[in-house]
C-alpha cells in the first residue's frame, strides 16, 4: 500500500490554490462575523491565542513555508522588490488552423467559452510580445528574486478539449502543443533575467522540451556566458515522446560554453524520461567542467558507462554532499560495485545518495523488448514483485550476503553467509566489501536500490554517530579474515601450479584433441547461425554486442588503432565460421577482414554468400586452414586478430605457437583478442569435451599460455547478458600485444 500524502510534502504551486480556495470561501465581515457556504459564523477572539482573525491568520502561523506562501494573499500591496520565489505557468500553444471554427460548433457552450478566451490570449500575447514585457517588468522589479520555476499548465478543460478535437469528423490537425509555448517561455525568461539586476538565482524546469534548448543556438555566446553566470542551480528534466539522444548530441558545443561560465552553480540535475532514456556520453552535456561550488548532483534517465559517472564525480570528489542518478542503466562491460565502491571510499563529504531504479541497459531493452512498460515514477510494491519474482527464484545470492564472488566470476571456497542485507545493521552493512553488494552485472533488484544508498553513506553515517571506534575493531577483524582468504587462495594456487606439472599416467585434456574429428564434427554442422552456436541462436545479437562494447573500450582506452582513423584498417576473423562475427561486428570496425577457417563449407559461405558479394570488398583473403597451420603471409600485419570459440581446438603447445605467429603479424598499435569459454573447475582444471574435440581452459592455463608466448595481457573482462536459464559457460575477452619487458606484467581492470 502506498504511503498517504502529507500536505507538507505539496508543491508551492499546489499549496497556493489550495489557499486562494479558502480565501475565496472566507472573507472577513466588518460587524465581527465571517461568511463560509454562505453560513454567518461568528467570531469568538479568545478562541485564537496569536490574535488570528480569520482562517489566512492561521494558515500562516502553520510553518516558515507556509507564512512565506500566504504572506502575498495577507498583505495584497506587498513590496515587490522582497518577492525571492517566482514561478511561471505556462499552457501549451493552440496549433492548427482552424480553432475559431471548431469552437464555433461545438457543443459544450461552457467549454467553447473558456477557449475562446485562452486563444484570444494566445494571439494577442504572441502577437503584441505582451508576455516579454511583463517578465521584463516583474524581473526588473524583483530585486531579491532567489528562485525561478517554469511550469507546464494543464488542466481539465484542456483534456476535455482534446478528447473532443480527436473524436471530431472535423478535426484538421488541431491540437494543443506545449513544445512552441515552452521554447517561448524559456527565451523571454531569458531575455527578462539578463534585463534585471537579478543574480545567484535558482532555476527549475520540470517539463522542458528539448527544443527549447535549441533556442540557445540562436543567442550570442556572451549572453549565454552572462546567463550561465548568475545561476546556483540548474534543475531540469526534458520531456519529450521521441529519443533525444541525436538532439542534446547537437547541443554539445552550446552546453560546453554554458557549464564553463556557470561557475557558480551549487546544484546541476539533468534528467530525461525514465522509458526513454537518451543514450549519450555523459560528458557531451558536461564537457569535463569542474564547479568549484558543486554540492548537489543530479543525472536521471541515461544509458550510461561505469566510467562516465566516475569521472565526473571525483573531479568533485571533496565537495559534493548528494548524488542523485535515478533511471541510469550501465552498459556492458560496466558495473554497478565500480561505482558504489568510489562513492563510499573516495568521496568526502556525500550525505546523500539516491539509486533507485538503476540497472543495466541490457536488462533495461529487454524488458521494453518483451513489452514491459518501464513506468516514468515509482512502481508499486505488488509490480516489483512481479517484475522480478522469477529473478528472486533464479539467483538467491544477488540479495543476500555472501563471502563467495558471483557465479559467473572466480568462486572461492570459503565460508558463503545467506544473510539476508535488509537484515543487517548499519555497522554490519558498512564492512561488505563491493564485491559482498550481490551484484551481478546483468540486473539490478529492487531491495538492492536502498541497501546500496545505505552501503555507499554507512561509514559517514557512522562517524557522525561516534561509531567508529568499534568498527575499527571490526575493520581488524575483517582483516585478518581476508588475510587468511589470500592465504588460502595462495595455497590453492600452489597447488594448481603443482598438478598442472605433475606427469602421470593421466593423459592432459589437450593431449585428447584429435583435429580431424573436431573438423569431422564441424562438417556435420548445418551451416547457419544455429549450428555456429551450438542451438542457442538467440545469443547472437547478446554476443555481438558485447564484442562491440568491449572494442570500444579498448579504443577509447587507445589500446588499438590511432585517432587519426575511425576505421581499423586490416583485421583477420579466425575460426570464422560462416561469418557470423565478420558480417554482424567486424566489418563494422575494420576495412578489410581476412578470414581464417578449417571447414570448407563454411569457408564457402563466406566467400561465395551475400558477405562475399556485397561489393563492398570487405572480406579479404579466405585462408581454408586451422589455426595449428595457418602461417600470415609475409609483410601482411592485421590491427586485430580476433580468435572466438576456436582455440579450444589447439593443443596447449599448439596454441602457444599461434600465438607467437599472430604476434608477429601485428601493426605496432594491433592487438590480439581471444574471446573463449572458461572453465569453472573448483580447481581450476580444464577439461575435454569429446563432442566436438575441444578443450575448455581454466583462466590460469590462458595467463599461462599468453605468457610463454610473450604476450603481455592488457584488458580482459567477462561477457555479460546471457540468460542465465541456458546454464552456459562463463565467456571471457582477453586483449594482448607482445611484451617488450623480459617479466610480463599484467594490467587488468
Amino acid at each position: 500500500m502506498d504511503e498517504p500524502c502529507l500536505i507538507n510534502n505539496l508543491a508551492d504551486e499546489l499549496l497556493s490554490l489550495i489557499l486562494l480556495f479558502l480565501v475565496a470561501e472566507t472573507e472577513e465581515a466588518l460587524n465581527g462575523y465571517r461568511y463560509r457556504h454562505e453560513y454567518l459564523i461568528p467570531v469568538n477572539d479568545a478562541g485564537f491565542p496569536k490574535g488570528e482573525k480569520s482562517d489566512l491568520d492561521r494558515y500562516r502561523l502553520v510553518c516558515t513555508r507556509f507564512m512565506r506562501i500566504a504572506t502575498p494573499w495577507k498583505f495584497r500591496h506587498f513590496t515587490l522588490s522582497h518577492i525571492r520565489y517566482f514561478t511561471y505557468m505556462v499552457r501549451p500553444s493552440y496549433q492548427g488552423p482552424d480553432w475559431e471554427n471548431f469552437l464555433d460548433v461545438l457543443d459544450d457552450i461552457s467549454l467553447s467559452k473558456i477557449h475562446r478566451v485562452r486563444l484570444a490570449d494566445q494571439k494577442h500575447l504572441t502577437e503584441n510580445s505582451s508576455d516579454l514585457a511583463a517578465l521584463k517588468k516583474a524581473m526588473a522589479a524583483f530585486s531579491s528574486l532567489q528562485q525561478i520555476k517554469l511550469l507546464r499548465l494543464q488542466d481539465q478543460a484542456d483534456e476535455k478539449i482534446m478528447d473532443r478535437a480527436r473524436r471530431s469528423n472535423a478535426n484538421h490537425g488541431l491540437y494543443l502543443d506545449w513544445e512552441p509555448a515552452c521554447s517561448r517561455a524559456v527565451q523571454n525568461l531569458g531575455i527578462a533575467l539578463l534585463g534585471s539586476a537579478c543574480h545567484s538565482v535558482r532555476f527549475f524546469g520540470p517539463q522542458i522540451s528539448p527544443k527549447a534548448s535549441m533556442k540557445l543556438l540562436d543567442i550570442p555566446d556572451l549572453a549565454v556566458s552572462s546567463l550561465a553566470e548568475r545561476l546556483t542551480c540548474l534543475d531540469v528534466s526534458f520531456q519529450s515522446a521521441q529519443d533525444m539522444t541525436s538532439v542534446m548530441a547537437g547541443l554539445s558545443g552550446v552546453f560546453g560554453k554554458f557549464f564553463l561560465a556557470a561557475k557558480n552553480l551549487i546544484t546541476i540535475s539533468v534528467g530525461f524520461p525514465a522509458n526513454n532514456p537518451v543514450s549519450l556520453p555523459l560528458e557531451n552535456i558536461f564537457n569535463h567542467h569542474y564547479w568549484p561550488r558543486l554540492r548537489y548532483l543530479g543525472i536521471q534517465g541515461w544509458k550510461l558507462d561505469s566510467a562516465e559517472i566516475i569521472a565526473i564525480v571525483r573531479r568533485h570528489r571533496t565537495r559534493l554532499r548528494e548524488l542523485r542518478i535515478p533511471y541510469v542503466y550501465l552498459g556492458e562491460g560496466s558495473r554497478w560495485r565500480d561505482v558504489l565502491s568510489v562513492l563510499r571510499d573516495e568521496m568526502e563529504q556525500l550525505e546523500n545518495v539516491d539509486l533507485q531504479h538503476i540497472d543495466y541497459a541490457f536488462h533495461f531493452d529487454s524488458e521494453v523488448i518483451h513489452g514491459i512498460e518501464i513506468p516514468p515514477g515509482h512502481t508499486t510494491d505488488e509490480e516489483d514483485e512481479v517484475l522480478y519474482e522469477n529473478e528472486r527464484n533464479e539467483d538467491t545470492d544477488s540479495w543476500s550476503v555472501v563471502s563467495a564472488h558471483h557465479s559467473q566470476s572466480e568462486t572461492s571456497g570459503s565460508e558463503t553467509h545467506h544473510q539476508p542485507m535488509q537484515a543487517l545493521s548499519l555497522q554490519e552493512l558498512s564492512l561488505l566489501s563491493a564485491d559482498e553488494l550481490g551484484d551481478n552485472g546483468m540486473y539490478v533488484k529492487r531491495e538492492h536500490w536502498s541497501m546500496w544508498e545505505k552501503w555507499v553513506v554507512s561509514r559517514g553515517a557512522l562517524i557522525q554517530q561516534n561509531q567508529i571506534p568499534s568498527i575499527r575493531l571490526d575493520l581488524n577483524a575483517e582483516k585478518e579474515r581476508k588475510e587468511r582468504k589470500e592465504g588460502r587462495k595462495r595455497k590453492d594456487e600452489e597447488k594448481q601450479k603443482m598438478a598442472t606439472t605433475e606427469t602421470d599416467s593421466e593423459p592432459t585434456p589437450d593431449s585428447q584433441i584429435n583435429h580431424a574429428s573436431a573438423i569431422a564434427y564441424w562438417t556435420s554442422v548445418s551451416a547457419n547461425v544455429n549450428g555456429m552456436l551450438g542451438g542457442y541462436p538467440q545469443i547472437s545479437y547478446i554476443d555481438l554486442r558485447g564484442s562491440a562494447s568491449f572494442l570500444s573500450k579498448l579504443r577509447r582506452l587507445q589500446l588499438v588503432g590511432d585517432k587519426q582513423h575511425k576505421m581499423l584498417k586490416r583485421g583477420v576473423d579466425c575460426g570464422a565460421g560462416i561469418g557470423r562475427v565478420t558480417e554482424g561486428f567486424l566489418s563494422k570496425v575494420c576495412e578489410v577482414v581476412d578470414i581464417v577457417e578449417p571447414v570448407a563449407k563454411f569457408a564457402e559461405v563466406v566467400r561465395d554468400g551475400p558477405l562475399g558479394k556485397s561489393g563492398k570488398n570487405l572480406v579479404g583473403d579466405v585462408y581454408v586452414s586451422g589455426l595449428e597451420d595457418w602461417v600470415p603471409e609475409d609483410g601482411k600485419k592485421y590491427d586485430l586478430v580476433w580468435n572466438q570459440w576456436c582455440v579450444g581446438h589447439l593443443t596447449d603447445a599448439q596454441l602457444t605457437e599461434y600465438l607467437k605467429r599472430a604476434a608477429a603479424a601485428l601493426t605496432d598499435s594491433g592487438l590480439i583478442v581471444l574471446k573463449e569459454n572458461v572453465s569453472t573447475d573448483i580447481n581450476g582444471k580444464d577439461y575435454f569435451d569429446a563432442t566436438d574435440n575441444a578443450v575448455t581452459r581454466a583462466e590460469g592455463k590462458f595467463r599461462q599460455i599468453f605468457k610463454q608466448a610473450g604476450l603481455r595481457l592488457v584488458k580482459s573482462e567477462e561477457q555479460l547478458g546471457f540468460p542465465k536459464q541456458l546454464g552456459l559457460l562463463p565467456v571471457k575477452f582477453f586483449a594482448l600485444r607482445p611484451d617488450l619487458n623480459s617479466k610480463p606484467k599484467e594490467n587488468m581492470e
